[in-house]
């Protein structure tokens, strides 16, 4: 995503910044940002995490690139595989506790009765 589309917004990088002499910078990758302005020439950004909480930095024009993407959006997506993992276990632990088990592709079968023969 351009990094223009997320001025007001947190925001992580997805890929490294090319420096130049096949070194590359993979910094804001793991720690979200929140962009203030972004120019031709420079991107400004708070940090909201960390010992830097509220601080500004202002990156360069390499920083300027579609490499980026919604924090929140990644946030939003990882609580709901959560929310839906946890729902997934509950409802397999309610089954078992009815004689019930799930197979390889979580379909439910009931263990098989024993047959009492006189």
């Amino acid at each position: 995503m351009n990094i223009n589309e997320l001025v007001g917004k947190k925001a992580i990088r997805t890929g490294p910044v090319d420096l130049g002499n096949g070194r590359k910078d993979y910094s804001y990758g793991t720690e979200p940002l929140l962009i203030l302005a972004v120019t031709e020439h420079h991107v400004v950004v708070e940090y909201v995490e960390s010992f830097m909480k509220g601080k500004r930095h202002i990156l360069d024009s390499r920083w300027n690139d579609e490499n980026w993407g919604d924090y929140n959006e990644l946030i939003k997506l990882a609580d709901e595989t959560k929310e839906e993992l946890a729902k997934a276990s509950t409802d397999a632990a309610d089954h078992s506790e009815h004689g019930e088990s799930a197979n390889e592709d979580n379909e439910i079968e009931s263990e098989p009765k024993e047959e009492i023969i006189h």
